[in-house]
């Protein structure tokens, strides 16, 4: 168990690594760029809980409104899709790379339910976790 967890906790570093890399840089105030930086390395790292879109905003200074307006023009997806993007990114990562129970994975990925984790998930990938586990069986 234990040895599964330092496996995730790697796992996750190294997807939060690879985001990074490909965040684009956008022609914007220094401040704008610090501040949305921030906001995407704060999604990055904690995506996997319940974040609220409009204190995150008010954060930084923002309306809720602008901030999505702004965030969409930025990463190219609202703030509420680029969660869900990441999570099931991850989901997708943990599904092929471990033997976790699809009920853990949803929990580590920010879903208490896992049958909306099932609906988001096959919505975005066109097929359930369960048939990603059956076509990429996790072998020790």
């Amino acid at each position: 168990h234990f040895f599964s967890e330092n496996i995730n906790a790697y796992l996750s570093l190294i997807y939060n690594r690879i985001l990074q890399s490909q965040y684009k840089e956008l022609d914007n105030s220094p401040q704008e760029s610090a501040n949305f930086d921030y906001i995407i390395n704060y999604f990055n790292e904690y995506f996997m809980t319940s974040i609220d879109i409009e204190s995150v905003a008010s954060t930084i200074g923002y309306c809720p409104d602008h901030f999505r307006l702004l965030f969409k023009k930025r990463t190219g997806v609202s703030p509420k899709h680029y969660i869900i993007q990441l999570r099931l990114k991850y989901a997708h990562v943990l599904i092929c790379s471990t033997d976790l129970p699809l009920k853990q994975i949803a929990e580590q990925c920010g879903y208490n339910d896992y049958f909306q984790f099932n609906s988001i998930f096959k919505k975005y990938y066109g097929h359930s976790p369960i048939y990603f586990r059956e076509k990429h069986p996790y072998n020790f």
